[in-house]
């Protein structure tokens, strides 16, 4: 079966030091079980990210017996996995986190700096010159939100049912854009 898996730039992850290569095939000894052993790969780009110990993303191919994961399955172990084609995703998550960030940042008072650096991140514009001064403006600000939000808790309770829903929703739509553009970057590569 046809899955997805994440590496290093270098093809490698803790726990594989033998780089992967397009055309190679790993092998495993032994019993799969998930999150255990075994070689594992993951059903959809989005399943897979949540695993990445890098940007590189591997279209693999794997047993049809391997062993599933999760509920709804998220990913497979099993005793082969063949390396198909690879693409580095660090640009495409970039802007792909940016373009999530926009959509939700009329509900705070971003910084300035988090905005120029959203925006032009969202355009595919590499604002590293920026990118820790933006972290550390948003994180200063989000800080600041909990602790105002930690004195409203009382008041938010009857809004949570609601905005884990919309949360829910918002999840699943982040999920199916996030596949789009990870398959696109890997079609394109």
């Amino acid at each position: 079966m046809k899955g997805y898996w994440f590496s290093r730039e270098d093809g490698t992850t803790k726990h594989l030091e033998d780089p992967a290569e397009v055309g190679k095939t790993h092998t495993f000894e032994g019993d799969p079980a998930p999150c255990q052993a075994g070689l594992h790969f993951s059903p959809t780009p989005w399943d897979a990210v949540q695993y990445a110990c890098g940007p590189i993303m591997w279209e693999v191919e794997g047993p049809d017996d391997a062993v599933p994961h999760g509920d709804p399955i998220d990913k497979h172990a099993g005793k082969w996995r063949k390396y198909l084609r690879r693409v580095d995703l660090a640009k495409t998550c970039r802007l792909f986190a940016a373009q999530e960030a926009l959509s939700v940042v009329d509900k705070w008072d971003a910084p300035a700096i988090v905005r120029e650096y959203l925006e032009d991140e969202a355009k595919g514009i590499d604002r590293e010159d920026i990118r820790d001064a933006a972290c550390n403006a948003a994180w200063d600000a989000a800080w600041d939100a909990a602790c105002n939000a930690a004195c409203d808790a009382a008041c938010n309770a009857a809004r949570a049912a609601a905005c884990n829903a919309a949360w829910a929703a918002a999840r699943t739509a982040a999920w199916e854009r996030f596949n789009t553009i990870a398959l696109e970057a890997l079609n394109g590569a």
